[in-house]
């Protein structure tokens, strides 16, 4: 890949005026920035770019269609913005266009995921069609990602995870625990998953099927492994890909930072990189303000940045789709 090229804000817009206190996520869809916050009783800031005004909504609860965790799940429909309760394995949508005209829309249940022995936990999903891709904490090794058929309620397993010189091949659970929370992205015929220096790229076979076609195994995490089986990040592991992502039909968008864990607790990242669905590196930018997480929106990329101020900046990417 070419040398970074400077990628400056064209606008920003100031979370704080909107009382968006503390937001970990930032998804674009139909025209709201939708933000995950950690604090407080609202745990979802919808903020219309039309009017520029703020849904609070808190879907957190023990009540009908609230949710005790979870995880945004893409969506293809723009409209709709999906989650996924990752205790329960329950799934939900949100409908934007009704959340514009009435503040009080609640989330509806979709459908639910049954549970199976051997997954014992699941950070977070990905659809595609009939299928459900996801990685996690598994108990037993059947495979790296499985794939959940809505229409058969049957799970199949994919993948094997890259080789570890740290862990030997019983090490399952531990293995697993290392690459669970990975950032995943499809166009609806290829699906890529990355997290520190791996990115995978598969192609969605008949009948939901995983093939790998490229990989990018820049370097493995460094971990220290227990006797007990448990192990830690090293503070010395390069903090490398960050396990989130924001894609569209032509790339795949990364945030990428060259610190170790230790110096970049807050998560930072300096460059973003930008990958085709053939796998190819395509452009790398160096980020004038550094973000803590991104999406995308034709050819405007909204990042949200947590270094002082929770801020949203404004790029525009015109000149990569230009290519």
């Amino acid at each position: 890949m070419a040398k970074a090229q400077s990628l400056i804000p064209v606008d920003s817009i100031d979370l704080e005026s909107l009382d968006i206190l503390n937001p970990h996520t930032i998804w674009f869809n139909d025209d709201f920035l939708c933000f995950h916050v950690g604090d407080g009783e609202q745990e979802m800031h919808f903020l219309d770019l039309r009017k520029m005004n703020v849904v609070e909504r808190n879907i957190y609860g023990p009540g009908p269609n609230q949710v005790s965790r979870f995880e945004r799940m893409p969506s293809s429909s723009k409209s709709e913005f999906k989650l996924m309760d990752i205790d329960s394995w329950d799934f939900y949508s949100i409908n934007l266009d009704s959340l514009r005209s009435n503040p009080d829309t609640e989330p509806v249940w979709l459908y639910k995921m049954p549970k199976k022995r051997g997954i014992a936990f699941i950070p977070g999903a990905i659809e595609v069609g009939r299928y459900v891709y996801f990685t996690g904490v598994y108990t037993s090794g059947e495979g790296w990602i499985y794939c959940y058929d809505k229409h058969t309620q049957e799970f199949k397993a994919y993948g094997e995870f890259p080789a570890y010189d740290e862990l030997g091949s019983e090490e399952y659970m531990t293995k697993s625990m290392v690459f669970e929370v990975m950032a995943k992205a499809t166009n609806g015929e290829r699906l890529m998953l990355c997290h520190f220096g791996t990115l995978d790229f598969y192609d969605i076979t008949e009948n939901g099927g995983l093939q790998v076609f490229r990989e990018h195994h820049y370097y493995l995490p460094k971990i220290v492994v227990y006797p007990n089986g448990t192990f830690a990040y090293s503070s010395q592991a390069k903090s490398g890909f960050f396990p989130t992502v924001a894609s569209d039909t032509q790339y795949i968008y990364l945030l990428y930072s060259d610190k170790n864990l230790k110096e970049n607790l807050e998560r930072n990242s300096e460059y973003l990189f930008v990958y085709d669905w053939d796998g190819n590196p395509v452009k790398q930018y160096s980020l004038e303000k550094p973000l803590y997480d991104l999406s995308v929106n034709g050819t405007t990329l909204y990042g949200l940045s947590r270094e002082v101020e929770p801020i949203v900046y404004i790029y525009d990417l015109k000149d990569l789709h230009k290519k």
